[in-house]
């Protein structure tokens, strides 16, 4: 604990990251006297208070982070922080043995929620959504995708009454749960997935859900891309985003495709691109279902940082100009970010590095383009809080 408590210090303190750290009311404390404090992430860390922190003395959180590793006491972080304060919750695992309890009080400014897959499958699911009347955001991880949950799950979504989270804009998850979470719901950007099962249902399940103009970004994430794929993404109208990941599950050595396969594919295809299309990012995944992968984008956005902070010295200048940046490798030709014209991002990435990332519309040295994930583009180009009237549909 003296070591906890000497963060009071950093008044000005924004976000803290907790790694193995037995939690009392003390540390709560020191918490609280950092007014600046925001976001927390706690990871493998674990109460040993016994009772419920006061709700008036519970943590001032904006942004709250759970990973309880192997802990059993993990979710009380849930109990110790102000619900009228969160706006973003990330949960790593399953649905937590207190939400069963019904004790959990609501979370009326909560906008962003990021769950384990396990917790589709929980009967209390559907009563957990009820106490986020602002939801805007749902993420679902990959664990979610394996067949035995999707089964599992099914009966828990049909559940979920279209008066729960009326202003969801963001799905991002299986693509068998879009009738549920899409109804009634105007939702605009949309992150599906599908392992090989159920691929012959996928394009049909997607393209269903929505109406023509109103999808602004799609993120794909499949085994194979098909020419069904390829036609959903023209389907599409009004969408200014792509991201296509393949996984090349359950595929053999020779059949597998890379992401100059699906670039050919794209500039082979008799369906016309979007017309408005902005972004677009090809990659090839390697993991396997239920282990997510950080993206290559992270990686380049830290030697980006790195490169930037060397550059400034001088006498780092021989490390700076030897850092390989992406938008400097060749940039392939492409009949379809050809007709692209309003296109400002492209990004081809394998399963371990970025190959291209570049801005078609700079005429400019190239690494001076900031490339942003499609998460972050989402985020800051389409304005993903503002409200998107039914008329412009």
């Amino acid at each position: 604990m003296p070591l906890f408590s000497a963060l009071a210090r950093f008044k000005n303190l924004t976000s803290l990251d907790c790694f193995r750290i037995l939690f009392d009311r003390s540390h709560v404390n020191v918490i609280n006297t950092l007014s600046h404090l925001t976001h927390a992430e706690f990871t493998e860390c674990q109460w040993v208070y016994r009772h419920h922190i006061p709700y008036e003395e519970r943590m001032h959180l904006q942004h709250l982070l759970v990973d309880h590793g192997p802990n059993k006491r993990r979710y009380n972080w849930l109990f110790n922080t102000h619900p009228n304060h969160l706006t973003s919750l990330t949960l790593t695992s399953g649905m937590p043995a207190d939400f069963i309890s019904g004790l959990l009080p609501p979370l009326p400014n909560l906008e962003s929620l990021e769950i384990n897959g396990i917790a589709m499958v929980h009967p209390e699911f559907p009563s957990f959504l009820s106490l986020c009347p602002g939801l805007i955001e749902l993420r679902v991880t990959t664990d979610a995708l394996l067949p035995s949950y999707v089964r599992a799950a099914e009966d828990v979504i049909t559940m979920i009454s279209p008066d729960f989270i009326p202003d969801l804009r963001v799905y991002e998850g299986p693509a068998g749960f879009l009738p549920a979470l899409t109804r009634g719901r105007l939702v605009t950007h949309v992150g599906v997935y599908a392992c090989p099962m159920f691929m012959n249902t996928f394009t049909m399940t997607v393209g269903s859900a929505f109406m023509k103009q109103q999808v602004r970004s799609l993120k794909i994430r499949v085994p194979k891309v098909t020419k069904r794929i390829l036609a959903l993404i023209s389907y599409f109208k009004a969408m200014l985003a792509v991201e296509i990941v393949v996984t090349n599950e359950g595929r053999c050595m020779k059949s597998r495709q890379s992401y100059n396969d699906i670039l050919t594919a794209l500039d082979n295809s008799v369906f016309p691109p979007p017309r408005h299309l902005e972004y677009l990012s090809i990659a090839e995944e390697s993991t396997t279902w239920g282990e997510p992968k950080e993206s290559p984008w992270y990686d380049y956005q830290r030697r980006l940082r790195q490169h930037t902070s060397l550059s400034s010295s001088k006498e780092h200048s021989d490390s700076s100009s030897s850092l390989s940046s992406p938008s400097s490798r060749p940039i392939p030709e492409s009949e379809f970010i050809n007709k692209c014209t309003s296109l400002r991002y492209v990004m081809l990435s394998d399963s371990s590095r970025i190959i291209a990332a570049w801005n078609p519309q700079l005429k400019t040295d190239p690494q001076h383009v900031e490339i942003k994930t499609f998460r972050q583009w989402q985020r800051q180009r389409l304005g993903l809080l503002d409200p998107i009237p039914y008329g412009s549909l």
